[in-house]
């Protein structure tokens, strides 16, 4: 957990400041004796962005922390991606993210979406489902029909 003094130095250093991006509680927070100094900060922070800091929450552990006390509607922005956050500051690829900007961007779908328009459409399809039957042998049966039965005879369908 966080003593005192801790507590004082973190905030005194936080003071003045306007963004702050809080990524992982301090010390084991799911057991209350060592949950004082997270509790402690979660509420200063709140505070500060009360005030009109912006204060973004970062990581399962730390938005379990915030929700515990009832604070996330006070944070400007809270994510379970805590791992993920910071390697995304960090300017690494992020798999999930890269797929999105793959996709073709407007300009691209809206040249289809013309060039649809522009296309002779296919007759429709009837709802009603086909008869066929199929040839009838020399002894009156009928044969199997298609590309698999060709060279088969005999065939019952």
């Amino acid at each position: 957990d966080l003593g005192e003094q801790s507590r004082a130095a973190i905030e005194t250093a936080l003071a003045d400041v306007k963004t702050v991006l809080w990524n992982g509680p301090l010390g084991v927070f799911e057991i209350p004796s060592f949950a004082h100094g997270t509790k402690a900060i979660a509420r200063f922070l709140a505070d500060k962005a009360e005030h009109g800091a912006t204060v973004v929450v970062g990581g399962g552990d730390s938005v379990a922390a915030i929700e515990q006390q009832g604070l996330s509607s006070k944070m400007t922005h809270i994510s379970t991606g805590g791992g993920a956050s910071l390697e995304f500051l960090e300017g690494r690829e992020l798999p999930g993210i890269a797929v999105l900007q793959d996709r073709p961007d407007a300009d691209d779908d809206d040249r289809a979406a013309k060039a649809r328009k522009r296309a002779p459409s296919a007759p429709k399809a009837s709802s009603a489902p086909k008869t066929v039957s199929a040839p009838k042998t020399a002894a009156g049966s009928k044969t199997a029909a298609g590309p698999k039965a060709a060279g088969k005879t005999g065939a019952t369908a």
